[in-house]
């Protein structure tokens, strides 16, 4: 099981880690997670919103069967979401990729690039408050709530939400005991509000 965290000058550094050390922590996990942290022009060294540079040797792979897009950078337009949105080529892998039946899932403002891809119009989604109405004015129907799992689309809110949906991915995909023993070894309890389809 394969999951792709793809991250881009500007990404917000807690959106993107967060989920890789909790789904990282899980790998072990049946039916066995690989997570990777990914860029589009790897290897590469990518400098987050606060200043951490990130070595990343992976490119985007060619198939996943996950993708979680972290935000960050949304009040910018030099760099983070605004210009990945503004240069197309992510949200076109993210197309790519989706076509060969990848699940898309997003942290914070990452929603953004999922709504560009066009995966978000007409279904529940949620964002970063900064961006919530941006979202919506594109076609996304808002939820209250942490996490938003729509199925083969899922969103999380704000910056620490991202830890919110590592843990809820790991229990859709490995079960509930994993998550919580993936929840008991960060030290982090399992109670953020998560919204499902039926």
């Amino acid at each position: 099981m394969r999951i792709a965290i793809p991250v881009f000058h500007g990404v917000d550094e807690l959106d993107a880690i967060g989920p890789y050390e909790i789904l990282r922590s899980a790998a072990s996990e049946p039916p066995g997670l690989e997570v990777v942290l990914c860029a589009l022009d790897a290897p590469s060294v990518i400098e987050g919103a606060h200043g951490l540079r990130i070595e990343v040797r992976d490119a985007i792979p060619s198939t996943c069967d996950w993708v979680i897009v972290p935000g960050g950078g949304w009040m910018r337009g030099d760099q983070g979401v605004r210009a990945q949105i503004a240069q197309t080529k992510l949200a076109r892998e993210l197309q790519r990729l989706r076509a060969t039946g990848a699940g898309m899932a997003s942290v914070c403002t990452g929603a953004m690039l999922l709504s560009a891809a066009g995966f978000l119009r007409g279904r529940p989604c949620t964002t970063h408050q900064v961006a919530r109405e941006a979202l919506e004015k594109n076609g996304g129907v808002l939820v209250d709530a942490r996490v938003v799992d729509d199925g083969d689309v899922i969103t999380a809110g704000g910056v620490t939400s991202g830890i919110d949906l590592a843990f809820h991915l790991v229990a859709r995909l490995c079960g509930e005991a994993a998550a919580e023993r993936a929840s008991k070894r960060a030290e982090h309890p399992r109670t953020a509000s998560i919204w499902t389809r039926g």
